[in-house]
């Protein structure tokens, strides 16, 4: 079994920081390295700046827009430098990840302060080795009750008594947000073991959002293993307890019997770490491990049972089209909201480029992997959050019911309940523990009646960290980003589709010297857009800020613009923040990128196409589909239906359907105007714009190596196909490498891109 504190080590190891982070020592040294690097967005080991250096260290962070990620050890900073980081939280939006470690931080009042704002993006915290004590776990907690950002928070190491975990208990009994609370290394006692498991019941104002929780080190004994055992009847989103440890008590067999009682009604705990010492008779230890793989085992078979059925949920993805003049920046754009790095060498994009991206929390979004392939095992995970949600609400209402109800009755009365639901409790304990002895070695295992379409493409395992990152406001993005130049042009109306957003991309440099010519190209693709999406949302966004002089030609040129889009109007997304109808950005400075990137997943979110359920089913057909991009950029109709049947999609109907909607989110590509075409599915996009690019494309910026045609004897070939636009079979099956040239020849035709001579 995995380590108990594994999850949380990924949320606040420093493994994490060596893997991605700028190292620097001193202040002066982080404000260089972010002018000379827009790409710098993990910065840390800023040790023994003191408060200065924090004060200097929060005025440049208050107008980064790159760094997510902060750690700083040893600093030697107070309150008063806390002060001027809590600043911060007021103007960054970027800041995800931060870490003040080992430093002198006490009360944390301003620090807590601006928590409590509803902009703040940060996720994790970790103050672990201050000097928080009791008032400043109070003034953290009653942040928590406030805040809605934060998913993990390490308070260890703070000198905290049973008098600050009850305010934090208080404070997880409103906050249904934090995920991930570590709380080792402190003085908690058994007492505050007591707090924290109130808070964790189901009884009354239950927490339902806390999945780990490490009180390793607080001097817990068999008293406190007893009241987080009691809670643990009741909870139902813990999966991961640690509470080993400390200098004076230790959990002995009394303390053990009650965590086996609690671990026989509870179902989702798959993670105690308890031990300390080996006083614990080695059978009640069989007993809690069993227990736990039970639990384990029981999760998995839920998975599996999750990824063969047929529940629906959104799928939560989009496609951006981003459209333009050549050279406008769209490809800068598209890696500036990917948080990549500004390349001023960037070649002009040839036909479109196809990427993916991810949404998890506001502001950020992360470039996918081309080799991701396993969508389904998110999607699952989903559907069990959402269903685990459903059922603790379900019994919170069931609850307030029962402790509303019982409010008529007599004291006598009430207690007489109470008395035969704590006995028939313990009664169901014993039957599941008899149970349990029962099956020896048998217990609760891994169903392995998998379809063999598991075995074959896909191994899929269930991980906790599944559920904890797949979060139901993460968003999937497929991101088209169109060539500019007028050749390619004529090739578009292919892949431009009715739903999604379109990003129109426009130099504000050109505006200002050619306006003319650049109302020409942004009326053609503002008419282009409204014929091929006449309801898409349209995002209009200026490129090179940081090029024009003043903010009067943002105005000048919003104005004009104003006129130009008189046509596509209600389409057109504002941007208040500005009160313009364009969003001015600077892709190489990172100026206005954050708030575009923040309109368009707003915009994208609230389009009801996102809302639209699909079947697992789908999403497993989508994964085996996309495992033989290994080896094919398609494949044939009759090949996909082979691969439907597997996922036990059973319907011609519910077919086309399935590929249709795929189609729609930009995953492949399927077109059915004739039998030709209805045969092949696309399911590598890339490789059909690129086989199209080789005939259409940009003899200046994208020529071909006359020399390599000359040797092959089609040097008059490639002539005539750019001279005069006469292409010969033999030059076309030369430069689709005798590829489904057929098939690319009767799309062409019926896009009208070729006519027989």
């Amino acid at each position: 079994m995995a380590n108990p504190s594994a999850l949380a080590f990924s949320y606040f190891g420093e493994k994490v920081l060596s893997r991605y982070h700028r190292k620097v020592d001193v202040v002066e040294d982080l404000e260089e390295l972010l002018k000379t690097s827009y790409s710098s967005e993990h910065v840390g080991c800023l040790s023994r700046i003191g408060n200065t250096g924090a004060k200097d260290l929060a005025k440049i962070l208050k107008s980064n827009k790159t760094v997510k990620f902060l750690f700083l050890k040893w600093s030697g900073i107070n309150d008063k430098g806390a002060k001027h980081l809590a600043k911060v939280f007021h103007s960054n939006e970027t800041l995800q990840v931060l870490h003040i470690i080992e430093s002198n931080i006490q009360t944390a009042a301003d620090f807590a302060n601006s928590l409590k704002a509803s902009s703040i993006s940060l996720k994790v915290l970790n103050l672990e080795g201050n000097k928080l004590g009791d008032l400043g776990a109070e003034n953290i907690a009653n942040a928590l009750k406030d805040n809605k950002s934060l998913v993990a928070l390490c308070l260890a190491k703070n000198q905290i008594s049973k008098v600050g975990a009850q305010h934090i208990a208080d404070a997880l009994q409103v906050n249904q947000t934090l995920q991930n609370l570590d709380l080792r290394s402190n003085h908690l006692t058994d007492f505050g073991c007591k707090h924290l498991a109130k808070a964790l019941s189901m009884e009354s104002n239950p927490n339902t959002s806390l999945i780990i929780l490490c009180l390793n080190s607080n001097d817990i004994g068999n008293p406190g293993a007893a009241y987080l055992a009691d809670a643990l009847k009741l909870n139902k989103s813990l999966t991961s307890l640690s509470i080993h440890g400390g200098p004076d008590t230790v959990i002995e067999s009394f303390g053990a019997n009650k965590l086996v009682e609690g671990l026989a009604l509870n179902f989702t705990l798959t993670e105690l770490n308890y031990k300390t010492l080996n006083l614990i008779p080695p059978d009640i230890d069989v007993k809690i491990q069993k227990l736990l793989r039970r639990n384990s085992n029981k999760k998995t078979n839920e998975f599996l049972e999750t990824l063969r059925s047929d529940q629906k949920i959104p799928w939560n993805r989009s496609r951006l089209m981003f459209v333009g003049q050549g050279c406008a920046g769209k490809s800068a754009t598209v890696r500036s909201l990917l948080g990549q790095t500004f390349n001023p060498n960037w070649d002009s994009t040839v036909g479109a480029m196809v990427s993916d991206g991810e949404i998890s929390t506001s502001p950020t979004w992360g470039a996918v992997s081309d080799v991701k392939i396993d969508h389904a095992s998110t999607f699952a995970a989903r559907i069990m959050n959402q269903e685990a949600t459903r059922r603790r609400m379900k019994d919170v209402i069931t609850s307030e019911v029962r402790e509303n109800g019982s409010k008529i009755l007599s004291y006598a009365k009430n207690m007489k309940r109470r008395i035969s639901r704590n006995r028939d409790s313990r009664n169901r304990a014993r039957k599941i523990l008899v149970d349990i002895e029962d099956e020896g070695n048998d217990e609760s295992r891994v169903e392995n009646s998998r379809p063999q379409f598991y075995e074959n493409e896909i191994v899929r395992e269930y991980d906790e960290r599944l559920i904890v990152n797949a979060g139901a406001d993460s968003m999937n993005l497929s991101l088209w980003d169109f060539g500019g130049q007028t050749v390619f042009y004529s090739m578009h109306h292919i892949f431009l589709t009715k739903t999604g957003v379109y990003i129109l991309a426009f130099d504000m440099r050109e505006f200002m010297s050619s306006q003319t010519k650049a109302v020409k190209y942004l009326s053609f693709w503002l008419n282009s857009i409204k014929l091929h999406a006449p309801a898409a949302p349209v995002v209009v966004v200026g490129t090179f800020l940081s090029d024009i002089d003043n903010v009067k030609d943002i105005r000048f040129i919003n104005v004009e613009l104003d006129e130009v889009i008189k046509t596509i109007t209600a389409q057109v997304v504002t941007n208040e923040g500005e009160d313009l109808i364009i969003f001015p950005i600077d892709n190489k400075t990172g100026e206005g990128v954050d708030a575009l990137r923040m309109k368009i997943e707003q915009v994208v979110r609230a389009d009801p196409v996102v809302d639209q359920e699909v079947s697992m089913k789908w999403i497993l057909l989508l994964d085996e589909i996309l495992s033989k991009r290994k080896s094919s950029s398609y494949l044939l109709l009759k090949d996909v239906q082979r691969i439907a049947k597997d996922v036990e999609i059973s319907t011609h109907k519910e077919f086309e359907l399935a590929l249709s909607l795929l189609h729609d989110r930009g995953m492949l590509i399927h077109l059915t105007a004739t039998e030709i075409l209805k045969n092949i599915v696309i399911i590598n996009p890339q490789w059909l714009i690129d086989s199209l690019t080789k005939v259409i494309r940009d003899d200046i910026l994208h020529r071909f190596n006359e020399g390599e045609f000359a040797r092959v004897g089609l040097k008059e070939d490639l002539k005539r196909l750019f001279e005069y636009g006469l292409a010969s079979r033999d030059i076309l099956e030369y430069v689709w490498d005798q590829e489904q040239v057929d098939f690319l020849l009767d799309l062409m035709e019926r896009t009208l891109l070729l006519s027989k001579w």
